[in-house]
């Protein structure tokens, strides 16, 4: 009878091991996300165990005006901050994601630049102007940068389409349109924030 009591104690003490196990991971790579108002024009905050990602204006990048449209010597920014809370440097890739693209030159630019989270100190051009690709998986705007622990850095995409003076019709009334998406990078597996699934 002992026997059997000792074999049921001992599932039960195994059991609870693994609820506790699958909980915890759980939890690690769980994230939290804080936003308010509407998805384009408000600071979007996500967190995830070590690592903070705000866009300051969305994750989506705008160029030109509403107005006018795209034009020649069109410019638009985003600014964007990860900040690592925890122990360990964590490398993530900053890529494009929704890309629409139909431009036929290579007049659509962007250049990316990166401070520590203060927005100015030791500035530097991490991408220098280079072509804006035509699907998201083309070109990566940045691949395993690691974020320092107990730091980040301060990003700034310029998006601008150039002024050639020379005839650019041939782009008239094409589209731009994209977002930002910062994503853990790891060896075997990602854990993505993201920022189009904060609306589900």
């Amino acid at each position: 009878m002992e026997r059997k009591h000792t074999i049921f104690l001992t599932v039960v003490a195994v059991a609870t091991l693994l609820i506790v196990l699958v909980g915890s991971t759980f939890a690690y790579f769980a994230a939290t996300v804080t936003k308010t108002g509407s998805e384009d024009d408000t600071q979007t905050v996500i967190k995830t165990a070590s690592l903070g990602i705000t866009y300051d204006a969305g994750s989506k990048v705008v160029l030109g005006t509403e107005e006018q449209g795209i034009f020649p010597g069109a410019t638009g920014e985003n600014s964007f901050s990860v900040s690592n809370t925890g122990d360990y440097d964590t490398p993530v890739d900053i890529t494009w994601i929704e890309l629409t693209n139909d431009f036929t030159g290579n007049d659509l630019v962007y250049t990316l630049t990166r401070t520590d989270l203060d927005g100015v100190s030791n500035s530097q051009v991490v991408k220098e102007e280079t072509v804006i690709p035509k699907t998201d998986d083309a070109d990566k705007l940045i691949i395993k940068e690691t974020i320092p622990a107990k730091s980040g850095y301060k990003y700034k995409l310029n998006v601008s389409f150039k002024e050639t003076n020379v005839d650019q019709s041939a782009d008239k009334g094409k589209t731009f349109d994209g977002k930002i998406n910062i994503e853990v990078a790891a060896s075997d597996s990602k854990y993505t924030t993201n920022p189009s699934d904060l609306n589900s």
